[in-house]
């Protein structure tokens, strides 16, 4: 992917909406990603940055929410504030991962061609850097070469609530219900598709169909975490029939939880991404 491909990208921005921080709007589904990386100051009431969590960051060009693991588990969702996914970075980071050390990582790219199928970056590079008030980090790809954002607090469940998604998880007994929202697929040749089918069941099993590919799968609750592994079986269309990754709490506003569903297949050739609302 050449750089004159993220002017395409940043075209797109253009057409639709601005891609800095600050609030975000809807998308034709009625999707809104709620976020809070545009804002700058610390609040002492919710939980400090840690060396695990989940973050907001603003990369100016878009912005994300990135999930770290105790582990070492790192997994990251693109996005414009016009809810336009645009890229999934993961990878499994050491101990010795920061900026000054950046380490290799998975990124499926989903706008790097005019059609906007997507593909996953095979150069792509990854650092964090945790320090008592910040968290930085900067992020390496063929497509827009080297960038770099900072959040300074665990991202809570809403706005000006003392809760974060990471260390105070949802219930599931709250999560489960009906969604609609939206996915993005690399490895099928499809472009962002709206989904209103979405179910998610009081024990953690999903189903939901998409551009040919119908998914059932399982959440289960990463420890004490807000965090659920998740593995999903697919089929009826060209992706890998089994793939796992993380979902990742991104809100919890006006009792309404919004999810990342992250799914990657085991050779990193096919990533399936869902941001989804309950109804």
């Amino acid at each position: 992917m050449q750089l004159s491909t993220l002017a395409l990208g940043m075209s797109l921005c253009g057409a639709l909406a601005a891609c800095g921080g600050g609030n975000n709007e809807a998308y034709s589904s009625g999707l809104v990603i709620v976020n809070d990386s545009g804002q700058t100051a610390a609040d002492p009431n919710v939980a400090p940055v840690g060396t695990a969590g989940i973050y907001a960051v603003n990369f100016q060009q878009f912005q994300g929410i990135y999930t770290f693991l105790e582990n070492g588990q790192f997994s990251g969702i693109h996005y414009t504030n016009t809810s336009v996914l645009l890229g999934h970075p993961r990878g499994q980071l050491s101990a010795a991962n920061s900026q000054a050390t950046p380490e290799p990582i998975a990124w499926a790219n989903f706008v790097d061609d005019l059609l906007e199928f997507g593909q996953q970056d095979k150069a792509a590079k990854f650092g964090r850097t945790f320090s008592p008030g910040a968290l930085d980090v900067s992020i390496w790809g063929n497509l827009v070469g080297h960038l770099s954002a900072q959040a300074v607090r665990q991202k809570a469940w809403y706005l000006g609530s003392t809760r974060t998604l990471y260390n105070d998880p949802i219930p599931l007994a709250t999560l489960s219900g009906k969604y609609k929202g939206i996915v993005r697929t690399v490895g099928i040749l499809s472009t962002q598709q709206d989904v209103s089918d979405f179910v998610l069941d009081g024990s953690g099993a999903f189903s939901v169909s998409s551009s040919g590919c119908h998914y059932t799968g399982k959440l289960v609750q990463h420890g004490a975490t807000g965090v659920f592994d998740v593995s999903a079986s697919i089929s009826g269309c060209a992706l890998r029939p089994e793939m796992k990754g993380l979902v990742t709490p991104m809100s919890y506003e006006n009792d309404r939880p919004q999810l990342g569903i992250q799914l990657d297949s085991a050779d990193e050739l096919h990533t399936a991404v869902f941001v989804i609302t309950k109804i």
